[in-house]
């Protein structure tokens, strides 16, 4: 019995070795002697699961704004629909720093254009205060 072997029987360890000759980290899977990985009975699962994690990876889609140019972007408030698109589909994202620092940005251009659509309604209401006549 080799030292790996010893090793492995005693700690629950996979009896295999890496590519470096160091023994296996990973623990032996129940009535085996060998980890997932490296397990000969288990070689078809194991190309099942990378055809599985290769087409979950590349198959992710998010939401589309649909067709450019039927979207009017001529006052602030009509921006806030693709912010909300925008937000949304972030949130589909995997959790990551650049995730929430987009998040955040999106957050902030949502209040700039909540602002900014409050102030060009109370603009329109002075200006047509300002347009009636004065009675004196």
């Amino acid at each position: 019995m080799s030292d790996a072997s010893k090793v492995a029987a005693t700690t629950g360890r996979c009896q295999a070795t890496t590519k470096s000759g160091a023994p296996c980290q990973s623990y032996a899977g129940a009535n085996s002697k060998w980890c997932f990985w490296h397990d000969p009975a288990l070689a078809a699962q194991r190309a099942a699961a990378r055809r599985k994690g290769g087409r979950a990876r590349h198959a992710r889609k998010l939401g589309t704004l649909g067709d450019p140019d039927a979207i009017e972007l001529d006052a602030p408030g009509d921006w806030g629909a693709i912010v909300a698109l925008a937000t949304k589909d972030t949130m589909r994202l995997e959790n990551s720093v650049s995730r929430n620092r987009t998040l955040g940005y999106l957050a902030m251009t949502a209040a700039r254009l909540f602002e900014a659509v409050e102030l060009e309604a109370r603009l329109s209401a002075l200006e047509k205060l300002a347009a009636k006549p004065r009675k004196d």
